[in-house]
C-alpha cells in the first residue's frame, strides 16, 4: 500500500506542477506556437514521470513490451503525424501554419485528416492517466494490466515524440524577425 501512496503522491504533485507550468506559460509566453510546443513537451514529461512513478518496480518486465511499442509508436507518429504536419506546413506556409497549426480545419471538402493529429496528444495523455488510475487503484497493480498500460503508454508517447521533434525543428524566433516580403 505504501507504493500506491507514493505513486499517487508523485502523480498528483507532477499534475499540479504541470498545471502550474501551463498556467504560468499562458501569461509569460505570448506566442501561441511556442507556448503550445512547451505545453506538449511538458505533457510528455508528465506522462513519463507518472508512468515511471506508478510502475517503477515493473521496469525490467515491461521493457519486453514497452520498447517494441515505443518503436512502433514512433513509426506511426512519423509516417502519420509528421508527414501530415509537413503537408499542412507546405500547403499553408510557415506563417499561417504557426498561427493555426492547432486549429481544426473544415472547408468545402469536409474534415481535414491532419487536424486530428493536433489533438491526439491530449486524448492519449488522458487515456494513459485514466488507465494508470484504473491499474493502480482499482486493480492493485496486477501484472498483466500493468504490462498492457506500460506498452500502451510507450506506444502513445512514441507517436507523440516525432511530432514534438517536428515542432521543435521549426524556428519560431527566426520567423518573427523576417519581414513579410522575405517569407
Amino acid at each position: 500500500m505504501d507504493q500506491l501512496l507514493i505513486s499517487t503522491t508523485v502523480a498528483i504533485a507532477s499534475l499540479a506542477g504541470f498545471f502550474l507550468f501551463i498556467t504560468a506559460l499562458k501569461y509569460a509566453v505570448s506566442d501561441t506556437f511556442v507556448r503550445t510546443r512547451l505545453i506538449m513537451t511538458a505533457f510528455l514529461v508528465f506522462m513519463v514521470i507518472t508512468l515511471t512513478a506508478a510502475f517503477w518496480k515493473f521496469t525490467g518486465a515491461s521493457l519486453w513490451y514497452s520498447i517494441p511499442a515505443l518503436a512502433a509508436g514512433m513509426l506511426v507518429g512519423h509516417f502519420v503525424g509528421v508527414r501530415a504536419a509537413q503537408e499542412k506546413l507546405m500547403m499553408q506556409g510557415l506563417e499561417r501554419y504557426m498561427k493555426h497549426f492547432a486549429h481544426v480545419d473544415v472547408d468545402d471538402e469536409g474534415f481535414q485528416w491532419w487536424s486530428v493529429i493536433n489533438f491526439y496528444s491530449i486524448a492519449a495523455a488522458l487515456l494513459i492517466i485514466n488507465l494508470l488510475g484504473l491499474t493502480t487503484v482499482l486493480y492493485n497493480s496486477r501484472e498483466g494490466l500493468v504490462m498492457a498500460t506500460c506498452a500502451l503508454g510507450a506506444f502513445l508517447m512514441g507517436t507523440l515524440t516525432p511530432y514534438l521533434i517536428h515542432l521543435w525543428s521549426i524556428k519560431a524566433s527566426e520567423n518573427k524577425s523576417k519581414t513579410t516580403s522575405e517569407r
